[in-house]
């Protein structure tokens, strides 16, 4: 049984339109997996099996959530174009 990768790209925007912060911490997936988002706003991540992507995103200033539906194909890497990254309060 051979399991394909996939992986998921995206540029994460905040509420205001700016650029999710470079460097900011992201995690994800059950169990647990961590990664940074890049210049620009761009994340490059592996997709979990599910058909759900969940994202929370850290900052020393702030954080915020990223909920968004992979598309149903099995091409091994998806562009989800930009993802509004929802900032929340602590």
């Amino acid at each position: 049984d051979v399991q394909t990768k996939r992986y998921v790209s995206a540029r994460l925007i905040l509420i205001h339109g700016k650029p999710g912060p470079a460097g900011a911490a992201i995690r994800f997936g059950n169990p647990a997996e961590a990664a940074s988002v890049g210049h620009d706003g761009q994340i490059f991540l592996p997709a979990q099996a599910d058909k759900r992507l969940q994202l929370s995103v850290d900052w020393p200033t702030g954080y915020c959530r990223v909920d968004a539906v992979l598309p149903h194909n099995r091409k091994p890497f998806v562009d989800l174009g930009t993802l509004r990254c929802v900032e929340e309060t602590p």
